[in-house]
């Protein structure tokens, strides 16, 4: 077996990650690395937790508070501090006592099905709780167990008797698909609409350029983001009009470009000004998509004595007012149901492929 060390939470910053370490001599540079809080007959058995120092020096007050646990006789996971510096420094110290630092997915894994070891990876990857949950559950046998139950009935009853359920997993394939790769959700519409304003007051930064001239935004700006715990890649595009400056003309195209590719479309209306054509070339352009409408700078609109349709979404982007609203509503969208907790959700292309052979068989 070879001596392995990798970092399986995502190589971010956070609070807490996870160190795998696998090798023949695991136990003993374990021991010697780790400096328990208290003595225990047995140091480290399979499966206890252990609280410790990192370092073999006792002098150092500044080790590096971790948490030990065994996981087989060769195998321990280092739950630490989330930092890369702190990470880092732990993996070179295992590097130096003779382990090879590998890819999270490189790492051994204990799962014989490919199900379990795909979730496992996925899990690595996953930017929020709520995605891995989901995963969690796939990794702790949904997924294959409903699979090989189709098959057992598959090869029994025939197609017609897996049809309901193969097309109820098959309902969730793009759900799954976004446990880690983010939702595109795009905000469109003519310039100075207040888009940029708009991602800004969603996204709680300030990436998006904001000014006041029409056309300030040339190019689309993506910021990644987690709406209602599902992870988003939220993108500002150009104001789309007609225009004989080139660069305003490419940041255009390039706009159309993402409505097309989007999951979620937010058509952004100037509420002093209203639904324009553009608007409505927008919303032919992206065929159906889903999309929802808002109306911004309702703030203005109601100064001035500017009538807004009844029944529509209205936010005021710097003054935080509707976002909570239109949160709901992208959610809404993204996600209109939830699988019940521990259901099998296929969330690869191969699963989906898989389902469907049930069908094509």
């Amino acid at each position: 077996m070879k001596s392995v060390v990798a970092r399986l939470t995502p190589a971010v910053s956070a609070a807490i990650a996870t160190i795998a370490v696998q090798g023949p001599s695991a136990a003993e540079v374990m021991g010697r690395l780790v400096r328990l809080k208290q003595e225990h007959a047995e140091p480290f058995p399979i499966g206890r937790v252990r609280y410790g120092l990192w370092g073999a020096v006792v002098e150092d007050e500044s080790a590096e508070q971790v948490v030990v646990c065994r996981v087989d006789a060769q195998t321990f996971e280092i739950h630490c501090h989330g930092g890369s510096a702190v990470c880092q420094m732990i993996i070179e110290d295992l590097v130096a006592s003779g382990f090879e630092s590998v890819a999270a997915g490189d790492f051994p894994s204990g799962f014989l099905c490919e199900f379990k070891r795909e979730a496992e990876l996925d899990l690595q990857r996953a930017t929020t709780d709520r995605t891995a949950a989901i995963l969690l559950d796939q990794s702790n046998g949904a997924l294959g167990d409903a699979v090989a139950r189709l098959e057992e009935r598959f090869r029994s009853e025939g197609a017609q008797a897996v049809r309901a359920e193969v097309e109820e997993l098959l309902g969730w394939a793009e759900f799954g698909k976004h446990l880690v790769e983010p939702w595109q959700v795009v905000l469109a519409g003519p310039p100075n609409a207040g888009k940029s304003s708009l991602m800004n007051a969603i996204t709680g930064s300030e990436r998006a350029i904001v000014h006041a001239d029409a056309g300030t935004t040339r190019d689309w700006v993506e910021v990644l983001t987690a709406i209602d715990g599902w992870p988003v890649a939220l993108s500002d595009t150009a104001g789309v009009r007609a225009s004989e400056d080139e660069i305003e003309s490419e940041g255009v195209r390039r706009a159309l470009e993402r409505v097309i590719a989007a999951d979620v479309l937010i058509f952004v209306v100037d509420a002093l000004v209203g639904w324009t054509s553009t608007h409505a070339e927008l919303l032919r352009i992206a065929g159906g998509k889903r999309s929802l409408t808002v109306w911004n700078k309702a703030d203005l609109a109601e100064q001035r004595d500017v009538q807004i349709p009844a029944g529509v979404l209205r936010t005021a982007a710097p003054h935080q007012q509707g976002l909570t609203e239109l949160l709901a509503a992208i959610a809404g969208l993204l996600v209109p149901r939830l699988p019940v907790e521990g259901s099998a959700v296929p969330f690869r292309q191969r699963h989906v492929e898989l389902l469907r052979g049930f069908l094509e068989r």
